[in-house]
């Protein structure tokens, strides 16, 4: 092949000289294997009258151990964004496969991703049901704007990296086509599993090369009453001791 002459030569160099090149369906095929993770989708419905009080809830926390009193930062009680119910799943990522309950709390200034779990967050991970108690939530200074509803979890889907997690060794061909290919989808939205959605990059906590693994995302979910800045989104990870958890969240 010869090479793009003047203006276009440098476009031509930075992408590794492929311009013209189709990848092979047998490329596309081994990347498509190495690529791809499972993932699991959640759908918020109403809620039914009789769903139970340890269901996966979107803007309700119902459960908590004895113990355990709602979480509060600078004197506030914290919303209760979500729980989850893992045991609902049909599959369960391995990051998250010795825990049975998620419940989520966040300030209602939206944390940043400096501040740890604990904080302006919470993330509290139960590894069985029938160690949680009912909950009452406690009055709020100003109520949380989140509309309480059911999540239902889909089948396993397949989900692909964005571009700013694709590995160093990926070929220039296939990076360079990678979504005209129309093959490498990865999920936006609210899911367990899978490839973080990037909405600006890849999490915070990724690019400081830390142990975390990727868990789940919450996005924004416009029916329940609820926005991580401009159609924002947040991701979850959990340490390879499974002692830790960070988050980031992004918006447009």
């Amino acid at each position: 092949m010869t090479a793009p002459s003047n203006r276009r030569w440098w476009s031509w160099l930075l992408r590794g000289g492929s311009e013209g090149k189709a990848p092979s369906p047998a490329l596309i095929a081994e990347w498509e294997q190495r690529l791809a993770r499972q993932a699991v989708l959640m759908k918020l419905v109403a809620p039914s009258s009789t769903l139970p009080y340890n269901a996966s809830w979107f803007g309700r926390v119902n459960v908590a151990l004895p113990d355990e009193t709602w979480p509060h930062w600078n004197d506030r009680p914290l919303w209760p964004l979500c729980q989850l119910n893992l045991t609902e799943l049909p599959w369960r990522p391995s990051v998250l496969d010795d825990l049975e309950m998620i419940t989520l709390f966040v300030d209602d200034d939206h944390p940043q991703m400096d501040e740890p779990n604990g904080s302006s967050w919470v993330l509290r991970a139960y590894p069985r049901l029938a160690s949680l108690q009912s909950v009452n939530p406690p009055n709020f200074h100003e109520p949380p704007p989140m509309r309480a509803m059911s999540i239902q979890w889909s089948e396993p889907v397949v989900d692909f990296p964005m571009h700013d997690l694709l590995p160093n060794d990926i070929p220039a061909v296939l990076r360079e086509q990678y979504y005209d290919l129309k093959v490498f989808e990865c999920q936006d939205g609210s899911k367990a599993g899978g490839w973080p959605y990037c909405v600006q990059a890849e999490p915070g906590w990724m690019l400081e090369n830390s142990n975390h693994r990727f868990a789940f995302q919450i996005g924004s979910e416009e029916e329940a009453h609820w926005m991580w800045g401009d159609l924002g989104t947040a991701y979850f990870g959990r340490d390879t001791n499974r002692e830790s958890w960070v988050m980031d969240w992004q918006c447009y």
